[in-house]
């Protein structure tokens, strides 16, 4: 029973002391989104990965007036990703649209522009911007 019990346990502590993180380190990650021409004024990028980068995490970032900004230790393996955007106008909500029951600190982003956009990107490390330009067919809501 002891010799049974003893590989399973060793199995266990190197599975724990690896992790399910990523095999590779981040890179910092950055660029502009735009949308009908123009920055996305509010919004979230998210990078997941594709099938050729499998076993690593997904990480995301918020778009501010077009920008967006992963540093290395919270960026995105090199690989290729399937990149996530979801623009917002910023506006304020409105009365109707306040719902009480929402969760305290969630950030009202405003009116979505578009269905979310999904493309295929390579990340290296290098300093070169992401930048991505949501095609206006994207579909506007």
């Amino acid at each position: 029973m002891r010799c049974k019990v003893f590989p399973s346990l060793a199995l266990l502590a190197g599975i724990m002391l690896t992790g399910c993180g990523p095999s590779s380190p981040g890179v910092a990650v950055k660029g502009l989104v735009t949308y009908d021409g123009q920055p996305i004024p509010k919004g979230r990028i998210s990078f997941e990965p594709s099938s050729s980068t499998m076993h690593v995490a997904v990480v995301s970032a918020k778009i501010e007036n077009g920008g967006y900004q992963l540093p290395a230790d919270a960026g995105p393996a090199p690989g290729q990703y399937n990149v996530r955007i979801a623009g917002y106008d910023g506006a304020p909500p409105k009365p109707s649209e306040i719902d009480p029951a929402d969760a305290p600190g969630v950030e009202f982003l405003g009116h979505p522009l578009f269905d979310e956009y999904v493309t295929l990107i390579e990340v290296a490390d290098d300093d070169r911007p992401r930048d991505i330009i949501v095609p206006t067919n994207a579909g506007r809501r």
